[in-house]
């Protein structure tokens, strides 16, 4: 065997361990590709989880104390509370911003549009209902805004687009209807 027949065997061996290199890098990569599309998956349950998590923890304090039903009640119903009841309200209202606004960042951060427009619209519907509460909520809107422009926009958004009226109420029944009942499916088509 002289050199040139080496040199063509080296060549074939080189090609073969290239070609078998390149489908053992095509099998990893669409192993990664399903691990990802796995972990995006669990990341979305997660996140759904930690969302229905958040609001039934912060329903279970009405449940479970009437004294925080009441205030909550009587501030939306523009009642006088005492100082210590205000002082209760205006934790109360931060814990609930604060849940809304974690699930809404939570719901982009997944790629979740719908929870995250659900964390909005809670929001809105809470402020629509009470002059108190949209006092609340421009009282916190600059803390807000700091860490999340992003969720006050949405939510400002939502509130211009549903026509409340001055008192904070919704003048809108399409705005009533909205928030209320189900919405359409946006289609990307």
């Amino acid at each position: 065997m002289n050199w040139e027949a080496m040199g063509a065997i080296g060549e074939i061996v080189g090609a073969i361990a290239v070609v078998t290199t390149l489908i053992v890098l095509i099998i990893q990569l669409r192993q990664n590709t399903r691990s990802m599309d796995e972990a995006n998956y669990l990341q979305k349950s997660a996140a759904i989880d930690k969302h229905a998590e958040s609001i039934g923890s912060w329903r279970n304090q009405f449940i479970s104390d009437e004294n925080v039903a009441k205030i909550w009640c009587s501030m939306r119903d523009g009642k006088d509370l005492s100082q210590l009841d205000a002082v209760r309200f205006d934790n109360i209202w931060v814990n609930f911003v604060n849940t809304q606004r974690s699930n809404f960042i939570r719901a982009n951060v997944v790629g979740e549009p719908g929870l995250a427009r659900q964390a909005v619209l809670s929001v809105v519907v809470e402020l629509a209902s009470s002059d108190n509460f949209l006092e609340g909520w421009k009282a916190t809107r600059h803390w807000n805004q700091l860490v999340s422009p992003d969720f006050v926009t949405a939510v400002e958004q939502e509130l211009k687009e549903g026509s409340p009226n001055a008192t904070g109420r919704a003048a809108s029944t399409d705005f009533k209807r909205g928030v209320l009942e189900p919405f359409p499916q946006d289609n990307h088509d």
